[in-house]
């Protein structure tokens, strides 16, 4: 069931970053224009806004179904009207309606994920949030790769509005197995005191959220210049947004299960901050290799992919950490202002990055960022440290990650 729902949830950001900007290239419309494509990210880095809305109120004739239930079914429910909406709309002539629709997927989408995600926190505690966390990571992957790389072959096959068809089959075959979820009753209850200020209030909130800021924010800075790179070494349009964006998301799939499998025998503040370490250490050799050597898009694309699997492994643990953080009273809400401030700053680390390639140099900045990681990454423990918070209710690390009562 959490598979399937993540899986919905990365289909239209797949098709909206992997797919439209080459379908868009193709029928020649200017990069400055693709480029407004990214305001599709600003709901997934905002959700935290209205996830205590979540936490307060049940859906008006689904909240049988639960509390959070009740909200994945309207969101899916009203996801498939919206897609097909997209079918009818020429893409380019009518652009502006077609990013507006895109970006009511996406709310949509990011609005659910918050309800997910609240599920996940109270239906896994008794069963262990890394592999909670690995479906999380993998399944959205898995959507991102259906929602790009089906959808466009049928775009050059058929042309738009099968391609948008496609989409749309995908969420509803998604939407079939949410009509079986219940809500345990225990877990159900709407909470009306549900607030940001209630997170800020206990134990071990803000040391997490430093963490959520910090961890990833050097290896992402590298990430954003990979791109730029690409367009330096004479690599193809479809390449950079195809291909590219493709092996991020299969790699990400593959660093999930790896994070599963390494949590079974390694699962501490330590681990977290040796993957996130030898994420950035790839880009100091990389950096270091473009100085004295150069480099091309088949090493470019290999040295990203090693980079992106490790901080993958590294946020499957941390996410983990932030689902046993969560309280039972508003887990959507907690769990939000965690992975919004982690999406905050992966917002931030690509905006440094081409500040620093501007004055530096791509070459240069690799090694500053490598470097700056590694300083990163020796706090970290202390951030995520293994001494669990009272306000958690568990005894030991493994009590964390395997579950526990709250």
């Amino acid at each position: 069931m959490l598979g399937s729902l993540y899986v919905a949830q990365g289909l239209p950001l797949g098709f909206s970053m992997i797919a439209l900007p080459v379908l868009l290239r193709s029928r020649g419309m200017d990069l400055a224009a693709i480029g407004q494509l990214g305001v599709l990210l600003l709901p997934w880095a905002f959700k935290f806004l209205w996830a205590p809305l979540l936490d307060r109120w049940r859906v008006p004739g689904l909240g049988a179904r639960g509390q959070r239930a009740g909200w994945v079914l309207g969101c899916q429910l009203l996801a498939v009207p919206v897609a097909l909406a997209l079918a009818t709309l020429d893409p380019v002539a009518q652009y502006g309606s077609a990013l507006a629709l895109l970006l009511v997927l996406n709310v949509l989408f990011a609005t659910q994920d918050v309800a997910v995600d609240a599920l996940a926190v109270n239906g896994m505690r008794s069963h262990g949030y890394v592999g909670a966390n690995g479906v999380q990571t993998g399944g959205f992957s898995l959507g991102m790769v259906l929602g790009g790389c089906v959808t466009l072959p049928v775009y050059g096959a058929h042309g738009w509005p099968s391609s948008v068809l496609v989409l749309s089959a995908l969420i509803g075959a998604c939407l079939l197995p949410v009509f079986a979820l219940r809500e345990p009753r225990a877990t159900s209850a709407a909470v009306p005191q549900a607030s940001l200020r209630r997170f800020f209030r206990r134990p071990g909130s803000r040391q997490l959220l430093a963490a959520a800021l910090l961890y990833k924010l050097p290896a992402m800075a590298g990430y954003a210049l990979v791109n730029p790179l690409l367009v330096e070494q004479g690599a193809a349009f479809q390449t950079i947004s195809v291909v590219n964006a493709t092996c991020v998301a299969v790699v990400a799939v593959i660093g999930s299960a790896l994070a599963v499998w390494l949590a079974r025998s390694w699962a501490s503040a330590q681990s977290v901050a040796v993957l996130a370490a030898m994420s950035c250490a790839v880009w100091l050799a990389f950096g270091l290799s473009l100085r004295i050597h150069g480099g091309g898009v088949v090493v470019t694309l290999i040295v990203q992919s090693l980079s992106y699997l490790l901080i993958t492994m590294a946020a499957v643990l941390v996410y983990a950490r932030f689902m046993a953080h969560a309280s039972n009273e508003q887990p959507g809400t907690d769990f939000s202002i965690l992975y919004c401030a982690e999406a905050i700053a992966n917002m931030l680390a690509h905006m440094l990055g081409g500040k620093l390639a501007d004055t530096l140099g791509i070459p240069l900045t690799y090694v500053v960022v490598g470097v700056a990681g590694l300083m990163a990454a020796w706090w970290l423990p202390r951030l995520l440290c293994d001494e669990v918070q009272p306000s958690m209710g568990s005894d030991t690390v493994a009590d964390m990650y395997a579950g526990g009562p709250r």
